[in-house]
This record gives C-alpha cells, structure tokens and sequence, in this order.
C-alpha cells in the first residue's frame, strides 16, 4: 500500500506501509489477532476489560510504529472515535506522525484502522 502525503508549499512524498487493517465490528480485542504476531501482541498494552489499545495522543499504540484509530481507541480516545467525525482528527494526527518519520528516515510504519 502506497500512501501519499502532501505536505506544506506543495510538498509531496509517498509512503509505503507493509498492512493497513480495517477492522470492523462492536467488541475489539486487539489481543486476539494472530495475524499480529505474538512480539507485537504481547508489547500491546490495552485497556483492562475490553482488548482496546492504550494509544498516545499521537494514535501510536505502545508497539512503536504501530497506529490504532477508530472504535480499537474509544476507551482511551474517547467515543467519538466510534463515529465519523472522529476519523478527521485521528487520520491528520496519524497522517503528522508519518509525514514526520518518513522525513526523518524512519520509512516502515504499521497502520491499524478500525471502523
């Protein structure tokens, strides 16, 4: 996945991300997807009682590189991130976060989004 980013004065840089994952659904247990790995599952510090990533105010979850936006950050975020409107402000903070690695050299980021 290629992702672009416009930058100020007309900048532009593209961005490639080896996953983006969409998760969809009403309970979100981070926890239990396999597919993460066991390294990056266990690092995942969530909130007691519902398998939700405790993220920074930067989306980035406590596996460095690793962003989790939507419903997955709702106990933490708050719930209007399980709407919508919440997406604007998730997807411009993460969007800073990787725009701000890639220019400082740092160019694999994994993006987890959920709806």
């Amino acid at each position: 996945m290629v992702l672009g980013l416009a930058g100020t004065g007309g900048s532009s840089r593209e961005l490639a991300a080896d996953h983006v994952i969409a998760g969809t659904g009403y309970r979100t247990d981070l926890t239990r997807l396999s597919f993460l790995g066991s390294q990056i599952r266990s690092g995942l510090q969530t909130v007691p009682g519902t398998g939700s990533s405790v993220v920074g105010r930067d989306y980035q979850s406590s596996v460095p590189g690793l962003y989790v936006i939507g419903p997955a950050v709702a106990p933490t975020m708050g719930p209007v991130m399980r709407f919508v409107f919440g997406s604007e402000h998730a997807a411009t903070t993460v969007a800073r976060q990787l725009i701000s690695a890639s220019a400082a050299g740092r160019s694999r980021a994994a993006v987890a989004a959920g709806r």
